[in-house]
């Protein structure tokens, strides 16, 4: 019973530190827009990610080439097909995937969202527009924001942004008009002789801004050589990567903590040959790796072992997220033995200084196979920690003659 409730402690902390600690990803068009220049891999790389969302989102294609709506849609449209054309009014959103896209509505009553290769948006929208696309081109009498990521974009000759343009592009051509805020990201700005007005913002380019570029005077221009881009990118992933391995230590730092409090009672098993004691730690890991998976799908297929099934694999998840903490800990016990320290929360530290030499060394390129093994470890030490026999102690008792 003193297991079952030591276990079922550790399950609840570790759900809720796991819980603390999901990021909630989205696969909406804004989270794509950065102040990086875009090329043709983040074009490609945001076509396949909205494609498969509009996939797992119930969206089904199709089979017509050309698509053409009669009289006005009074409801939001889903269509993913090739070649698209949608030519009436729509009172509602607007949702497309495909190579040649053509809107020519006279009015939407809504947002426009679309991600192709040629793109051609006209008409009046109420709403948004946000496109991915090699060659986006906007040609609205009004919209309120667009936000584009494409290779080429274009605002249309009398075309009104009534609010902000944001735009990820190699080259961004305007035309039209832009009536509050330009923010910009490009390689190449070209601004044309019909252009009449552009508010503030921010554009940041790498190439050339030409044209009527009296029209950007309240608008912040930085001129970035790319391989100034690319340092900054590679500080920024530098920087992430350092903030990640911080976290991972902190927060295997009070798994560390919590582990040492429950298991602090047990014999440490004193051996002169550790060489052995850590093989057999993987092997018994190696063990649980294969058995514990294939044992939970066989009792997922049985009635009464569903939920027995869906516990082992809770488990097992678990399991595998806590044991380079539980491999560092028995390490840690390790060293504590092997010193003449008399107090056991030492080995608290020695235990998070093993887990962060071992999360310093994964960021090593070839020597990250070694993690695995310490993983290993730490799940064959998890299993004996849980399932061994409490050795009794028996008294000697001398007699003196």
């Amino acid at each position: 019973m003193k297991k079952f409730l030591k276990l079922s402690m550790i399950i609840s902390i570790i759900l809720i530190m796991l819980l603390s600690n999901i990021s909630y990803a989205t696969n909406s068009i804004m989270d794509t827009l950065t102040n990086e220049v875009a090329d043709e891999e983040m074009v490609e790389k945001a076509l396949k990610e909205l494609r498969d969302s509009a996939t797992e989102d119930g969206i089904m294609p199709i089979s017509n080439d050309m698509l053409n709506f009669e009289n006005i849609a009074e409801t939001d449209i889903f269509l993913i097909e090739q070649n698209i054309s949608v030519e009436q009014s729509v009172n509602g959103n607007i949702y497309l995937i495909g190579e040649n896209i053509n809107i020519n509505s006279g009015t939407i009553n809504g947002n426009v969202f679309v991600i192709g290769e040629d793109v051609t948006i006209k008409g009046s929208i109420s709403g948004s527009v946000y496109v991915i696309a090699r060659d986006a081109k906007i040609e609205t009498n009004t919209v309120n924001t667009v936000y584009a990521l494409a290779e080429n974009a274009t605002l249309a000759e009398n075309s009104n942004v009534i609010f902000d343009f944001d735009v990820i592009a190699k080259k961004l051509d305007i035309q039209g008009n832009v009536n509050r805020m330009l923010n910009a990201a490009v390689d190449i700005l070209e601004i044309a002789q019909t252009a009449e007005y552009i508010g503030k913002g921010k554009v940041v380019y790498t190439g050339e801004c030409t044209g009527k570029t009296d029209l950007l005077d309240y608008v912040e221009l930085v001129k970035k050589e790319k391989e100034e881009i690319d340092q900054e990118v590679e500080e920024e992933i530098l920087t992430d990567e350092i903030q990640r391995v911080l976290i991972n230590i902190v927060t295997a730092s009070i798994i560390i903590a919590i582990l040492f409090l429950i298991v602090k009672n047990k014999d440490i098993e004193k051996s002169e040959d550790y060489g052995s004691v850590i093989g057999m730690g993987i092997f018994k890991g190696l063990l649980f790796v294969i058995l514990v998976p294939l044992i939970s799908i066989a009792l997922l297929f049985t009635i009464v072992g569903v939920p027995i099934g869906l516990f082992m694999i809770v488990l097992y998840i678990i399991a595998l997220y806590i044991s380079m903490s539980v491999a560092s800990l028995k390490v840690g016990q390790m060293i504590y033995e092997k010193t003449s320290c008399e107090n056991k929360a030492i080995t608290i530290l020695f235990a998070i200084g093993v887990y962060a030499a071992t999360r310093l060394i994964a960021l090593i390129p070839f020597i990250s196979l070694i993690n695995g093994l310490f993983a290993l470890f730490g799940l064959g030490t998890l299993m004996k920690w849980m399932f061994e026999k409490k050795k009794e102690k028996k008294d000697i008792i001398v007699n003196e003659e």
